[in-house]
Protein backbone atom coordinates (compact mmCIF):
# COMPACT_ATOMS: atom_id res chain seq x y z
CA UNK A 1 0.00 0.00 0.00
CA UNK A 2 1.46 3.22 -1.19
CA UNK A 3 2.01 5.83 2.06
CA UNK A 4 -0.33 8.87 2.29
CA UNK A 5 1.66 12.29 2.79
CA UNK A 6 -0.47 15.04 4.38
CA UNK A 7 1.20 18.16 4.92
CA UNK A 8 0.40 20.66 8.51
CA UNK A 9 1.24 23.81 8.38
CA UNK A 10 1.72 25.39 11.78
CA UNK A 11 1.58 28.75 13.14
CA UNK A 12 1.15 31.63 15.74
CA UNK A 13 -2.05 33.01 14.67
CA UNK A 14 -3.54 33.20 10.91
CA UNK A 15 -0.34 32.91 9.36
CA UNK A 16 -0.61 29.23 8.54
CA UNK A 17 -4.32 29.72 7.53
CA UNK A 18 -3.30 32.60 4.54
CA UNK A 19 -0.22 30.47 3.92
CA UNK A 20 -2.69 27.57 2.59
CA UNK A 21 -5.36 30.56 0.76
CA UNK A 22 -2.20 31.09 -1.38
CA UNK A 23 -1.61 27.28 -1.97
CA UNK A 24 -4.59 27.19 -3.07
CA UNK A 25 -4.23 30.45 -5.54
CA UNK A 26 -1.36 28.72 -7.18
CA UNK A 27 -2.22 25.31 -7.51
CA UNK A 28 -5.95 25.40 -7.38
CA UNK A 29 -5.95 22.33 -5.53
CA UNK A 30 -5.28 22.08 -1.37
CA UNK A 31 -5.55 18.06 -1.06
CA UNK A 32 -3.54 16.88 2.22
CA UNK A 33 -2.39 20.18 3.06
CA UNK A 34 -4.27 20.99 6.55
CA UNK A 35 -3.60 23.81 8.97
CA UNK A 36 -3.47 24.31 12.62
CA UNK A 37 -3.55 27.50 14.37
CA UNK A 38 -2.66 28.57 18.02
CA UNK A 39 -4.43 31.77 19.33
CA UNK A 40 -3.37 33.93 22.04
CA UNK A 41 -5.50 33.13 24.19
CA UNK A 42 -5.48 29.39 23.85
CA UNK A 43 -2.60 27.37 25.98
CA UNK A 44 0.17 24.89 24.85
CA UNK A 45 -2.46 21.73 25.75
CA UNK A 46 -5.32 23.05 23.72
CA UNK A 47 -2.92 23.59 20.46
CA UNK A 48 -1.71 19.59 21.53
CA UNK A 49 -5.37 18.40 21.32
CA UNK A 50 -5.69 20.33 17.72
CA UNK A 51 -2.57 18.25 16.48
CA UNK A 52 -4.05 15.00 18.11
CA UNK A 53 -7.07 15.44 16.83
CA UNK A 54 -6.00 16.12 12.84
CA UNK A 55 -3.60 13.28 12.77
CA UNK A 56 -6.33 11.20 14.01
CA UNK A 57 -8.50 11.34 10.94
CA UNK A 58 -5.37 10.82 8.69
CA UNK A 59 -5.04 7.51 7.10
CA UNK A 60 -2.88 4.62 8.94
CA UNK A 61 -0.64 4.54 6.43
CA UNK A 62 -0.17 8.17 6.57
CA UNK A 63 3.46 10.12 6.74
CA UNK A 64 3.24 13.78 8.24
CA UNK A 65 5.48 16.81 7.54
CA UNK A 66 4.95 19.32 10.10
CA UNK A 67 5.80 22.86 8.89
CA UNK A 68 5.68 25.94 11.22
CA UNK A 69 6.57 29.18 11.68
CA UNK A 70 9.36 29.69 14.41
CA UNK A 71 11.91 27.00 15.98
CA UNK A 72 10.83 27.33 19.88
CA UNK A 73 7.14 28.27 19.08
CA UNK A 74 4.72 26.78 21.06
CA UNK A 75 3.06 25.27 17.55
CA UNK A 76 6.78 23.71 17.25
CA UNK A 77 7.60 22.26 21.09
CA UNK A 78 4.08 20.85 20.90
CA UNK A 79 4.31 19.44 17.92
CA UNK A 80 7.81 18.16 18.65
CA UNK A 81 6.48 16.70 21.85
CA UNK A 82 3.71 14.46 20.20
CA UNK A 83 6.90 13.23 17.48
CA UNK A 84 8.56 11.93 20.57
CA UNK A 85 5.28 9.78 21.83
CA UNK A 86 3.63 8.80 18.67
CA UNK A 87 5.01 5.97 16.85
CA UNK A 88 3.89 7.75 13.61
CA UNK A 89 6.31 8.77 10.50
CA UNK A 90 6.82 12.85 11.30
CA UNK A 91 9.27 15.04 9.88
CA UNK A 92 8.77 19.05 11.12
CA UNK A 93 10.50 22.20 9.24
CA UNK A 94 10.39 25.56 11.25
CA UNK A 95 10.96 29.45 9.88
CA UNK A 96 8.41 28.43 6.48
CA UNK A 97 8.03 30.59 3.98
CA UNK A 98 5.94 30.06 0.60
CA UNK A 99 8.82 28.79 -1.83
CA UNK A 100 9.33 26.32 1.20
CA UNK A 101 5.96 25.21 1.10
CA UNK A 102 5.28 25.16 -2.10
CA UNK A 103 8.54 23.16 -2.92
CA UNK A 104 7.28 20.72 -0.68
CA UNK A 105 3.62 20.54 -1.90
CA UNK A 106 4.51 20.45 -5.42
CA UNK A 107 6.90 17.43 -4.81
CA UNK A 108 4.42 15.71 -3.04
CA UNK A 109 1.64 16.30 -6.05
CA UNK A 110 4.34 14.95 -8.19
CA UNK A 111 3.91 11.23 -6.42
CA UNK A 112 7.38 11.55 -3.48
CA UNK A 113 6.37 9.45 -0.71
CA UNK A 114 10.18 10.20 1.18
CA UNK A 115 9.98 12.53 3.82
CA UNK A 116 13.60 13.37 3.30
CA UNK A 117 13.56 14.47 -0.03
CA UNK A 118 10.95 16.26 0.18
CA UNK A 119 12.21 18.11 3.59
CA UNK A 120 15.14 18.81 2.10
CA UNK A 121 13.58 20.04 -1.13
CA UNK A 122 11.34 22.75 0.92
CA UNK A 123 14.50 24.11 2.92
CA UNK A 124 16.94 24.66 0.25
CA UNK A 125 13.81 26.50 -1.66
CA UNK A 126 13.21 28.81 0.96
CA UNK A 127 17.04 29.25 1.59
CA UNK A 128 17.47 30.10 -1.90
CA UNK A 129 14.39 32.62 -2.20
CA UNK A 130 15.33 34.55 1.29
CA UNK A 131 16.63 37.80 -0.85
CA UNK A 132 16.57 41.89 -0.57
CA UNK A 133 17.42 44.67 -2.01
CA UNK A 134 19.67 45.62 0.69
CA UNK A 135 23.45 44.59 1.19
CA UNK A 136 23.80 42.35 3.64
CA UNK A 137 25.50 43.70 6.87
CA UNK A 138 27.52 42.13 9.21
CA UNK A 139 27.49 45.09 11.64
CA UNK A 140 24.13 45.66 12.89
CA UNK A 141 24.05 46.17 16.92
CA UNK A 142 20.99 45.65 19.29
CA UNK A 143 20.54 48.76 21.60
CA UNK A 144 21.72 47.42 25.33
CA UNK A 145 20.16 48.32 28.33
CA UNK A 146 21.51 49.10 31.80
CA UNK A 147 21.75 47.30 34.84
CA UNK A 148 18.56 46.71 37.37
CA UNK A 149 19.68 47.49 40.60
CA UNK A 150 22.19 45.79 42.37
CA UNK A 151 20.19 42.51 43.90
CA UNK A 152 19.96 41.64 40.09
CA UNK A 153 23.47 41.76 39.75
CA UNK A 154 24.81 40.34 42.80
CA UNK A 155 22.39 37.22 42.37
CA UNK A 156 22.21 36.97 38.44
CA UNK A 157 18.56 37.41 37.76
CA UNK A 158 18.03 39.87 35.66
CA UNK A 159 13.84 38.93 34.49
CA UNK A 160 11.51 36.76 35.96
CA UNK A 161 8.28 36.15 33.55
CA UNK A 162 5.10 34.41 34.46
CA UNK A 163 4.96 32.34 31.16
CA UNK A 164 2.37 29.07 30.34
CA UNK A 165 4.04 28.34 27.10
CA UNK A 166 7.56 28.72 28.58
CA UNK A 167 10.42 28.76 25.65
CA UNK A 168 8.56 29.93 22.70
CA UNK A 169 8.70 32.16 19.79
CA UNK A 170 8.63 35.76 21.80
CA UNK A 171 10.93 34.47 24.46
CA UNK A 172 13.27 32.64 22.00
CA UNK A 173 13.01 36.02 19.28
CA UNK A 174 12.33 38.67 21.19
CA UNK A 175 13.32 38.85 25.36
CA UNK A 176 16.38 36.71 25.11
CA UNK A 177 17.58 39.41 22.88
CA UNK A 178 16.40 42.53 24.61
CA UNK A 179 17.49 41.00 27.62
CA UNK A 180 20.53 40.59 26.64
CA UNK A 181 20.40 37.33 29.05
CA UNK A 182 23.40 34.39 28.86
CA UNK A 183 20.83 31.31 30.66
CA UNK A 184 17.09 30.61 31.06
CA UNK A 185 15.75 29.30 34.17
CA UNK A 186 12.82 27.37 34.16
CA UNK A 187 11.68 27.02 37.46
CA UNK A 188 8.66 23.78 37.55
CA UNK A 189 8.09 21.01 39.90
CA UNK A 190 6.25 19.03 37.54
CA UNK A 191 8.62 19.80 34.47
CA UNK A 192 11.65 18.80 36.40
CA UNK A 193 9.82 15.19 36.47
CA UNK A 194 8.83 15.18 32.77
CA UNK A 195 11.72 13.96 30.18
CA UNK A 196 9.85 14.68 27.33
CA UNK A 197 9.41 18.51 28.21
CA UNK A 198 12.51 18.91 29.37
CA UNK A 199 13.52 17.56 25.74
CA UNK A 200 11.26 19.94 24.59
CA UNK A 201 12.88 22.85 26.49
CA UNK A 202 16.30 21.94 25.54
CA UNK A 203 16.14 21.78 21.23
CA UNK A 204 13.90 25.04 21.79
CA UNK A 205 16.55 27.37 23.98
CA UNK A 206 18.30 29.49 21.70
CA UNK A 207 21.54 29.07 20.55
CA UNK A 208 24.41 30.13 23.19
CA UNK A 209 22.01 30.48 25.83
CA UNK A 210 22.66 28.29 28.51
CA UNK A 211 19.38 26.32 30.10
CA UNK A 212 18.25 25.49 34.18
CA UNK A 213 15.47 23.69 34.86
CA UNK A 214 15.28 23.28 38.77
CA UNK A 215 12.94 22.72 41.17
CA UNK A 216 11.02 25.59 43.30
CA UNK A 217 13.51 24.82 46.48
CA UNK A 218 16.64 24.26 44.42
CA UNK A 219 16.31 27.18 42.76
CA UNK A 220 15.73 29.39 45.95
CA UNK A 221 18.41 27.15 47.12
CA UNK A 222 20.98 28.10 44.65
CA UNK A 223 19.97 31.91 43.65
CA UNK A 224 20.20 32.91 47.57
CA UNK A 225 23.89 31.38 47.43
CA UNK A 226 24.46 33.11 44.06
CA UNK A 227 24.86 30.75 42.04
CA UNK A 228 24.51 32.65 38.76
CA UNK A 229 26.24 35.85 40.24
CA UNK A 230 27.89 38.16 37.37
CA UNK A 231 25.16 35.66 34.27
CA UNK A 232 22.29 37.85 33.41
CA UNK A 233 19.54 34.63 34.02
CA UNK A 234 15.70 34.92 32.66
CA UNK A 235 13.34 33.00 35.18
CA UNK A 236 10.40 31.91 33.55
CA UNK A 237 7.55 30.51 35.58
CA UNK A 238 4.35 28.03 34.34
CA UNK A 239 2.43 28.84 37.49
CA UNK A 240 1.76 31.98 39.21
CA UNK A 241 2.02 29.74 42.35
CA UNK A 242 5.36 28.83 41.75
CA UNK A 243 6.08 33.03 42.45
CA UNK A 244 4.67 32.33 45.92
CA UNK A 245 6.27 29.70 46.47
CA UNK A 246 9.76 30.91 45.65
CA UNK A 247 9.00 33.81 48.27
CA UNK A 248 7.90 31.73 50.89
CA UNK A 249 12.00 30.11 50.39
CA UNK A 250 13.25 33.47 50.62
CA UNK A 251 14.10 33.95 47.20
CA UNK A 252 15.29 37.15 46.83
CA UNK A 253 12.49 38.40 43.70
CA UNK A 254 11.48 42.12 43.98
CA UNK A 255 9.87 42.11 40.41
CA UNK A 256 7.67 40.10 37.97
CA UNK A 257 6.42 40.57 34.67
CA UNK A 258 2.83 38.79 33.94
CA UNK A 259 3.71 37.49 30.52
CA UNK A 260 0.96 35.02 29.53
CA UNK A 261 -1.89 32.40 31.52
CA UNK A 262 -4.47 30.53 29.52
CA UNK A 263 -8.00 30.85 30.10
CA UNK A 264 -8.77 28.17 33.37
CA UNK A 265 -12.07 27.42 35.95
CA UNK A 266 -12.28 30.34 38.12
CA UNK A 267 -10.06 33.08 36.53
CA UNK A 268 -10.32 36.21 35.71
CA UNK A 269 -9.35 37.89 32.63
CA UNK A 270 -6.67 40.30 32.68
CA UNK A 271 -6.04 41.24 29.06
CA UNK A 272 -6.28 39.03 25.73
CA UNK A 273 -3.94 36.48 27.01
CA UNK A 274 -3.57 37.01 30.53
CA UNK A 275 -6.03 34.98 33.11
CA UNK A 276 -5.57 34.85 36.62
CA UNK A 277 -7.44 33.10 39.43
CA UNK A 278 -9.00 35.98 41.85
CA UNK A 279 -7.19 34.70 44.93
CA UNK A 280 -3.59 35.21 43.03
CA UNK A 281 -4.29 38.40 41.92
CA UNK A 282 -5.32 39.48 45.09
CA UNK A 283 -2.17 38.10 46.29
CA UNK A 284 0.20 40.15 43.67
CA UNK A 285 -1.89 43.79 44.76
CA UNK A 286 -0.77 42.70 48.23
CA UNK A 287 2.93 42.62 47.17
CA UNK A 288 2.64 45.74 45.46
CA UNK A 289 1.51 47.31 48.25
CA UNK A 290 4.63 45.79 50.03
CA UNK A 291 6.84 47.53 46.70
CA UNK A 292 7.19 44.23 44.89
CA UNK A 293 6.87 45.56 41.37
CA UNK A 294 4.06 43.35 39.16
CA UNK A 295 3.84 44.42 35.11
CA UNK A 296 1.78 43.37 32.81
CA UNK A 297 3.85 43.10 29.51
CA UNK A 298 3.52 40.43 26.28
CA UNK A 299 6.42 41.58 24.32
CA UNK A 300 9.09 43.93 25.23
CA UNK A 301 7.88 46.77 23.02
CA UNK A 302 4.22 46.75 24.80
CA UNK A 303 4.05 49.67 27.17
CA UNK A 304 4.72 48.06 30.69
CA UNK A 305 1.85 48.06 32.73
CA UNK A 306 0.79 47.88 36.47
CA UNK A 307 -1.36 45.00 37.54
CA UNK A 308 -3.73 47.48 39.11
CA UNK A 309 -4.08 49.69 35.75
CA UNK A 310 -7.14 48.48 34.73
Amino acid sequence: MHSVIHLVLASHGRFAEGMKDSIQMIFGSTKNLHYLVFYPDESPEDFRRKVEVLTKSFEENSKIVFLTDIKGGTPYNQIEQFKETVDLPIEIISGINLPTVLQCYSAVLSGETDLAIIVNKGVIEGEKSLQSTVDRRSDCQETEISSEGDIKEAFGITHVRLDERLIHGQIATLWVGYLKVNRIMVIDDDIVKNEVAKSSLKSAVPSGVKLSILTVKNAAKRIKEKVYSGQKVLVILKNIDTLFKLLECGAPIQEINLGNASPKDNTVSINKSLFLPQDAIDKLLSLEKSGFRVTVQMVPMDEKKFLNYK
